[in-house]
């Protein structure tokens, strides 16, 4: 069983007549709609101030980091490649960003009740833009 939840979005009655056409142009529902836009969506991120030097100079670059979940207490590494990390091109910091961090928490919890729930093994290695598609 699949426990759904419900994302609000405020649109104008032209934007919501808009994403009703479109749907229906290409046969789609709008929840359908929406995921292929999210998973289709390109953004570009731009520069931040660094928490340190307070330059805005922070661009965002793909490392591979180590998340550690406990599992029927038992403490499991997953690593998450081409995970983002703010990176200051000045004073060299690199810090993650706390929303993104918890998100991903949230996001490997549940590809974790996933691979219990149909008894595969707890994964050792995800890829970030594996994860985040819908």
């Amino acid at each position: 069983m699949v426990n759904e939840t419900y994302l609000v979005t405020k649109l104008s009655e032209r934007e919501k007549v808009i994403c009703k056409l479109k749907a229906s142009l290409f046969s789609l529902s709008i929840d359908s709609l929406v995921k292929k836009a999210i998973d289709e969506f390109i953004g570009e991120v731009k520069n931040m101030t660094c928490n340190y030097c307070k330059e805005e100079t922070v661009v965002t670059r793909k490392n591979p980091k180590q998340f550690f979940v406990t599992v029927a207490d038992k403490e499991h590494v997953i690593k998450v490649e081409n995970y983002p990390v703010n990176r200051c091109t000045i004073c060299e910091s690199e810090y993650d960003d706390m929303q993104r961090a918890t998100y991903t928490n949230d996001l490997i919890r549940l590809e974790i009740l996933k691979s219990l729930r149909t008894r595969q093994p707890v994964p050792e290695k995800i890829n970030f833009d594996e994860l985040i598609k819908m």
